[in-house]
C-alpha cells in the first residue's frame, strides 16, 4: 500500500523538526501514525465487508437494488475520506522533501485530492445509505439493538 510504503520512507529518512529528536521518536507523531493505520485497516475491511455483501448478493441472482448501491457508495466515500486524511497526515510529515522533488507522494496526494471531490464519493452517499437503511429497519427490530453489528 502506498501510504505504508511512503510513510515508512519519511521516518526512515530521519526528518527532525528544528530544535526537536528525529519524527519517530515523538510522541505526537507516534500516537497519530497508530491512529492513521488503524483508520487504514479500517477503512479496508469496511470496503471488503461492503463489497462482499454486495458481490454476494447480486451472484445468488438478486438484482444490484439501490441500498445494495447505497451500501457501496457510501463504504467507499469511507474509504476514500480515511485515505485522503492518510495521505495528507504523510504529506505533513514528509517535510521539505514532499514538496522539493515530485515524488510517489505528490502523486498520491494530487490524485486524492482530485478523486476526493467526485460526485460519486459526495457526502450524500452518507444520507442515501442511512436512508435505505432506516427504511429496511422499519420491518425489522435492528433499530432497538445498535450493537447488532458488533455482537454478532
Amino acid at each position: 500500500m502506498l501510504f505504508r510504503s511512503e510513510i515508512e520512507r519519511v521516518v526512515k529518512g530521519g526528518r527532525m523538526r528544528l530544535g526537536q529528536t528525529m519524527l519517530k521518536d515523538q510522541q505526537v507523531f507516534q500516537r497519530e501514525l497508530g491512529v492513521q493505520r488503524q483508520a487504514m485497516r479500517a477503512a479496508e475491511l469496511l470496503a471488503h465487508d461492503s463489497f462482499g455483501r454486495a458481490f454476494d448478493h447480486v451472484s445468488r441472482g438478486n438484482p444490484l437494488t439501490k441500498a445494495v448501491l447505497d451500501d457501496t457508495r457510501a463504504a467507499t466515500s469511507w474509504v476514500t475520506r480515511v485515505a485522503e486524511e492518510a495521505v495528507l497526515f504523510a504529506y505533513r510529515n514528509s517535510g521539505s522533501a514532499g514538496l522539493r522533488n515530485p515524488s510517489r507522494l505528490q502523486r498520491c496526494l494530487r490524485d486524492m485530492m482530485t478523486g476526493s471531490r467526485h460526485v460519486f464519493v459526495d457526502d450524500k452517499s452518507f444520507e442515501d445509505a442511512a436512508q435505505a437503511r432506516l427504511r429496511s429497519e422499519e420491518h425489522t427490530s435492528e433499530l432497538q439493538a445498535p450493537c447488532n453489528l458488533v455482537c454478532r
